[in-house]
């Protein structure tokens, strides 16, 4: 599981994780070497037809529709004979706006502090008195969504959930657009031309022979959608799908955030879903796993030298 390739020195936010072009061309050749990299369509053909798999296969898949990936990712996989799965949400393909997971991003690469933000945040909860709607006071509410994250510190991860879906949408929005324009920048167009791939771009990549999933449409955590709205991103993401002439009748499905349940993994599978790919760590087995919650390891749980 892949999101920003890009090397700091030439990308506009140098704070923001990402996976330098050097350390991913390494991890290509690494799996290469150690693993049997096959494509994403003969996962599905498994899937669909029981077809075998060689063992230690492994598929890439790059999420979020970053310019990154027809820039810095397609050399590399055509110089490598190797095809991938990509997940463009639909809402970064209009490229007027960022999506709200990547003004948090940006967000915290433009802040050295984050427990600045966190005192912001706490300053917002108090004067809002969210305590009553929320059903807790801030240091409870902090405890609860600053533990236990595999990649940042308490105060990060803090950050990163709070204006996700901690706080109420309509706090949460107002917040994080005012923390965005304060300490990023007020042209967030430009900023998303520049993060994300257009329509044109992703039939580039379809036309280079990967495969186009989807990822919904504004990627939000879709296990906290009613399943209405659940109905609404997966249509929206399969228009998206068919506008680059990918398929829609037997198509991959990655929840944004990893976030899935019930009712949305059955109307993926009522359109036609064949595979749902979740964030969570550990290598698939298909012979155990549900086709609809495969696991994915990330490009952090891989050697890259």
């Amino acid at each position: 599981m892949y999101h920003y390739v890009h090397d700091d020195a030439s990308a506009p936010f140098p704070n923001l994780k990402s996976l330098g072009c050097s350390a991913f061309r390494n991890q290509v050749a690494f799996l290469k070497n150690n693993y049997r990299v096959i494509s994403p369509f003969e996962l599905l053909d498994a899937v669909e037809n029981g077809s075998d798999l060689p063992p230690d296969s492994a598929v890439l898949t790059f999420d979020d529709g970053y310019r990154d990936h027809l820039v810095n990712v397609l050399p590399v996989l055509t110089e490598s004979s190797l095809t991938a799965a990509f997940f463009p949400p639909v809402a970064s393909t209009k490229q007027e706006s960022l999506l709200d997971v990547n003004k948090v991003q940006t967000l915290l690469a433009s802040t050295e502090n984050h427990s600045k933000i966190c005192e912001l945040i706490k300053q917002s909860f108090n004067e809002m008195n969210l305590k009553g709607e929320i059903g807790t006071d801030f240091q409870s509410f902090y405890n609860k969504l600053s533990a236990m994250s595999r990649f940042d510190n308490p105060d990060t991860t803090f950050v990163k959930r709070a204006l996700q879906f901690g706080l109420p949408s309509r706090v949460r929005s107002q917040l994080l657009r005012e923390l965005f324009r304060k300490h990023v920048t007020a042209d967030e167009k430009s900023l998303a031309e520049e993060f994300y791939l257009s329509v044109n771009e992703i039939k580039q990549l379809r036309t280079e022979g990967m495969l186009i999933g989807a990822h919904g449409s504004s990627h939000v955590w879709m296990d906290t959608l009613s399943p209405e709205h659940q109905d609404q991103e997966i249509s929206q993401s399969l228009e998206l799908l068919s506008q680059v002439g990918a398929s829609t009748d037997s198509w991959v499905f990655c929840y944004p955030f990893g976030g899935h349940n019930a009712s949305l993994r059955q109307i993926a599978i009522d359109k036609g879903c064949k595979l749902g790919l979740t964030t969570e760590a550990r290598v698939a087995n298909l012979s155990v796993d549900s086709f609809m919650e495969l696991p994915r390891l990330d490009t952090n749980d891989v050697a890259t030298t």
